[in-house]
């Protein structure tokens, strides 16, 4: 049997329609987002800083440092079985790539963390430094009425 029989015809002019209609329907235009101009999660944004945001961030990367291989759920019965059996046989080729991706993970964790102390530190030291310019600037205006 050829090959061409055994794939079902695709009306590729009638899914380009059906396309075309739900573009109209959503009130796309031809003016195309620039990537900075996409949202996500209605927060996250490359262009502005949200601390509750980076903490989130944060706090998501802390949780999910470390990949347990063997604690990965296998589902139930004949197929749990056969998949334990996979699992053991590619565990010489897979378990090392884990322990490498596992070190990177808390290599890349520790850094995100201590960038993380560097942003609450930097904060810390505006908030004084900005309480500082305010008494300095109450201080001029004073002498500035002494004359």
């Amino acid at each position: 049997m050829d090959n061409t029989e055994m794939i079902e015809k695709v009306d590729i002019e009638a899914i380009m329609n059906e396309i075309r209609e739900k573009i109209k329907e959503r009130g796309y235009t031809d003016e195309m987002l620039q990537f900075q101009d996409v949202v996500v999660d209605g927060e996250a944004s490359m262009d502005v800083f949200k601390p509750q945001v980076f903490k989130r961030a944060v706090e998501q990367t802390n949780a999910r440092t470390h990949i347990d291989y063997f604690e990965i759920p296998l589902g139930g019965g004949v197929g749990k079985f056969i998949k334990k059996c996979i699992r053991k046989l590619v565990s010489f080729l897979v378990a090392p790539i884990v322990a490498e991706i596992n070190m990177y993970n808390v290599s890349a964790t520790q850094s995100i963390n201590q960038l993380y102390a560097f942003t609450n530190q930097q904060e810390e030291e505006l908030k004084k430094r900005d309480k500082e310019i305010a008494e300095l600037k109450k201080k001029i205006e004073e002498l500035e009425k002494r004359g």
